[in-house]
């Protein structure tokens, strides 16, 4: 009997034993799944609904962790269609200790076709390019992980980050059009909240974002990337606002620091500030603030402003309480004191910024704190938004995306139209030639009998000449159209821009593409810029053309090299951010001064120190000035005005202008019918920008579809006006709605080129093209690559002084 019991112990011992070891064996992942792997979120909000803008950089930040034994390499992939149908391969490499935690990965994409309803999937590859299988949340292996799906955001929608943490603003959540239920409008803004934490790591995560606010901010919870990518973002066309108040110290601390248009000194308690009260310009709301402050005080950043920071107001008694600064094509804004202090919310309003908020009643709508604090004040003076506009009439009317027009200029179009008109002239005369042609020469000479003979020569001597044409019309050699958009500052060479290049090649190859920004770095290499595919249109109405047969090729390293693109000997396009030091510089200011004499109608004239210099080693075509008696020009159009300026040339002496030179080209006009030679006269009022727009607009021609000219929806625009199409995007935000006008503009993919922001009561514009080599080089296999042929439209600041 002792003998039985110890054998039964030893077998119940031995099902123990096997019994835990099939249970450890099924929790485990497989051993050909050693990763696990998760999708954190797609885009800037996480454990938000994802939010992306078609033809925008955006990321997918996938989680990984390593339960393997040895060190794992391999590349996350991604896969999206561009606007022909080529699939795009983004690629990040990645690597993982054994054991470790989970460790993020932001992989950068651009998703082309939102609407397409096609969820987003991640591949890992290891370093031999074999396929890893993981295991998901749910524990099952997979072999990609699947994002849950996008929310497209509107092309002509303005997205709104809120940075603010802990709590939010209020003030934001009631710009909020879709909140509001304003949804059918123009300039419809869009507001969504995050924490610091979680902006990405490079610039190209935050492109489909317009504006961010950060009050009190404390960028000390950042990395260097993240503030890094913050300024890169403000350089590339963003707006960023930032309150300094009880946290003026982590600012003044941080690499931030350095991008400020002012020096950060210290902060007091203050029970009034007259300076920000300038900014109301509404009595009544300015005195219910200062009775506020004297209950609730202030905490009042000091701060130096620096030599580039333009003040807001441009003029003020005390020391201005915010400054901007130009950053490339984008403006930093600082504001000295918290908005939550110095604009106050009122009881109703302190839960707006709750995310189901319901729209207030109209009676709300119209309180002071909307219509002064959060529209004129937040809205207009401190983020320069544009009016948002009811739209009317929007299903009957036609549009037409001027991006499009723009993108024309480098297009394929007038390729494939010479492919055409050459088709169909050789048809008609091969087919006259073989036939009647031939004919009638043979029965001249009685040689009828070699009918046969003849046509399967002039067959032959066809097919020679087609394909000489057919290469004639593709060329013989690779060549680059370029069309770039670049902003700078008078008395600096340092610039940015954006960049639409065509490549056209004589057969079917592949090439590497990049795109050289910056200085070189001391080891001799150069930093490269995001470079992608160009977008597609806008719209269900007019879809991109698209190659029957598709084929692939990487972005890699969120946009820096394009390798093995396609081109099938016609033309593929692209679209980069450039940034960088011009060859040359604008030098200049304007003085602006009472007329001299008192009879004269104009509210202001060009006074001693004003000067125009070209320094860029290039000529300026076409050129206006803009200028604006606004502190943010857009509120009242009889304040901004438009002079054409004309050409700047590179040499000689029209390329400095004095202040007399300035007021005979600007102030003085002769009429275009006078032949006489009377010397032209004062004109007798400023030269309207809203009269300019209206003129830019009539340069650009429609053509009406062929099939279905009666429909309503996208029409085309004349090739070869994208000068007024710049023009006419660089000041979009100034643009009214105009009912009498048988179509609609929209921005399209071209809402970046938008600088109305940086036209202010202290700053200019001046806007030129040229035709000469640009500042920034398409590197095609390595080698920098000129374009064949070139526009480039320069927006160079230039600093006001006087009224």
């Amino acid at each position: 009997m002792k003998s039985l019991t110890i054998s039964g112990c030893k077998v119940l011992t031995i099902r123990k034993v096997a019994l835990a070891t099939v249970m450890l064996l099924a929790a485990a992942p497989p051993a050909s799944a050693q990763i696990e792997g998760r999708i954190a979120r797609i885009g800037l909000f996480a454990g938000g609904e994802p939010l992306v803008r078609s033809g925008c950089w955006s990321f997918v930040e996938v989680e990984l962790r390593h339960r393997g034994v040895a060190a794992f390499g391999g590349i996350l992939r991604t896969e999206q269609r561009d606007r022909d149908g080529d699939v795009v391969v983004s690629t990040l490499p990645v690597a993982l200790e054994p054991g470790g935690e989970w460790r993020p990965y932001q992989l950068y994409f651009v998703p082309y076709d939102v609407s397409g309803g096609e969820n987003l999937r991640v591949t890992l590859y290891d370093e031999e390019g074999e396929l890893v299988r993981m295991v998901a949340d749910t524990g099952d292996e997979v072999s990609e992980l699947i994002a849950p799906q996008v929310m497209e955001l509107r092309s002509e929608d303005l997205l709104i980050v809120d940075l603010t943490s802990p709590g939010k603003l209020p003030h934001l959540a009631m710009l909020d059009m879709y909140r509001r239920g304003e949804v059918e409008s123009t300039n419809r803004r869009r507001i969504r909240a995050m924490a610091p934490r979680e902006l990405p790591a490079r610039w190209q995560g935050l492109e489909a974002v317009d504006v961010i606010v950060w009050d009190d901010a404390d960028p000390s919870t950042l990395s260097p990337q993240q503030i890094q990518a913050l300024v890169d973002w403000v350089r590339s066309g963003g707006r960023l606002l930032i309150t300094a108040g009880r946290n003026w110290r982590m600012i003044a601390e941080s690499p931030l620091a350095d991008a400020l248009p002012v020096r950060l000194t210290g902060a007091e308690e203050r029970r009034e500030a007259q300076e920000f009260l300038d900014l109301i310009e509404n009595e009544s709301y300015a005195g219910r603030l200062d009775r506020a402050y004297t209950r609730r005080p202030i905490m009042r950043c000091l701060m130096t402003p620096l030599p580039e920071s333009v003040p807001l107001p441009a003029t003020c008694p005390n020391p201005q309480i915010c400054h901007r600064r130009f950053l490339g094509s984008g403006v930093l804004t600082v504001l000295g004191a918290s908005l939550k202090q110095l604009l106050p919310v009122p009881k109703r309003f302190a839960d707006a910024a709750a995310p189901e908020d319901e729209p207030g009643e109209e009676k709300e709508r119209s309180d002071p704190f909307i219509t002064v604090a959060c529209e004129r004040v937040i809205a207009r003076r401190l983020l320069a938004l544009p009016p948002v506009i009811r739209e009317e009439g929007g299903a009957l009317r036609q549009y037409a995306d001027l991006f499009q027009t723009v993108r024309g200029s480098i297009a394929f179009e007038s390729v494939g139209t010479k492919f055409l008109i050459f088709a169909i002239l050789f048809a008609a005369a091969y087919t006259i030639t073989a036939t009647i042609g031939s004919y009638v020469y043979l029965k001249r000479r009685a040689w009828l009998h070699h009918c046969w003979t003849a046509f399967g020569v002039i067959s032959i001597a066809g097919s020679i000449i087609g394909t000489g044409m057919v290469g004639l019309l593709r060329g013989i050699t690779r060549s680059v159209w370029q069309t770039s958009v670049i902003d700078a500052q008078a008395g600096s060479d340092e610039a940015a821009g954006d960049c639409l290049f065509g490549v056209k090649t004589p057969n079917h190859t592949r090439l590497d593409i990049a795109l050289p920004v910056g200085d070189a770095l001391p080891d001799g290499e150069r930093l490269l810029g995001p470079i992608r595919a160009m977008p597609g249109s806008q719209g269900l109405d007019m879809q991109d053309s698209r190659f029957a047969a598709s084929s692939s090729y990487e972005s890699l390293l969120a946009g820096q090299r394009l390798a093995d693109v396609p081109v099938r000997a016609t033309l593929k396009e692209f679209q980069g951010a450039w940034h960088g030091r011009l060859s040359g510089r604008i030098e200049g200011r304007l003085v602006l001064r009472r007329p001299s004499d008192a009879e004269s109608p104009l509210r202001y004239e060009f006074g001693p120190g004003s000067v125009l210099r070209n320094g860029l080693g290039t000529d300026l075509k076409d050129c206006y000035l803009l200028l604006t008696q606004e502190e943010v020009a857009g509120e009242r159009a009889v304040l901004a005005n438009c002079f054409f300026l004309g050409d700047l040339p590179a040499s000689g002496a029209d390329s400095e202008l004095s202040d007399a030179q300035l007021r005979r080209r600007l102030l003085f006009q002769k009429p275009a019918d006078d032949a006489s030679g009377d010397p032209p006269k004062p004109i007798a009022t400023l030269p309207l920008l809203s009269k300019a727009l209206e003129n830019w607009v009539g340069r650009l021609q429609t053509i009406l579809p062929m099939a279905g000219a009666l429909q309503t929806g996208r029409v085309r625009l004349s090739s070869g006006e994208d000068y007024p199409a710049v023009l006419m995007l660089s000041m979009f935000d100034m643009i009214r709605e105009d009912t009498s006008r048988s179509m609609t503009f929209r921005r399209g993919s071209g809402r970046r080129l938008a600088c109305t922001a940086r036209l202010t009561r202290g700053t200019a514009l001046l806007i030129g093209r040229s035709e000469d080599p640009p500042p920034a080089l398409l590197e095609i296999n390595g080698k920098p690559q000129e374009p064949d042929r070139s526009n480039t439209i320069y927006r160079i600041l230039i600093p006001v002084e006087g009224l």
